[in-house]
């Protein structure tokens, strides 16, 4: 497959325009194949604070799915949810942006 095919199945699996170009999708790529080599020797730390977990509804209990449970050994802090109703791939979606950008401000302002 091609950059350019992959690209227009990527665009046509959320269903519009992503405006990544074939340049962007090969250094996702190849950064995704970077970290997957990488990932067994990392060493990674707790990171202490606290931590924003923003659920996609759609995708809990998928593959896609995660839970704020799977970082709490990665979290010193208090891990705040927020479930959104959507799938993972329209998290950056303008109708549910106008969901996540009140929650992710007023979490903002609470933490200042």
């Amino acid at each position: 497959m091609t950059s350019e095919q992959l690209l227009d199945a990527v665009n046509r699996s959320l269903g519009h325009e992503t405006g990544l170009s074939t340049a962007d999708l090969e250094r996702i790529l190849t950064a995704y194949a970077h970290v997957h080599r990488a990932a067994p020797t990392l060493d990674l730390r707790c990171f202490d604070g606290d931590l924003l977990f923003v659920a996609a509804a759609r995708s809990l209990g998928t593959d896609d799915g995660a839970s704020p449970a799977l970082w709490r050994p990665w979290v010193s802090g208090t891990i705040t949810e927020h479930t959104i109703d959507c799938d993972h791939l329209e998290m950056m979606t303008p109708a549910v942006l106008a969901v996540l950008g009140p929650i992710l401000a007023d979490y903002l302002v609470a933490g200042s």
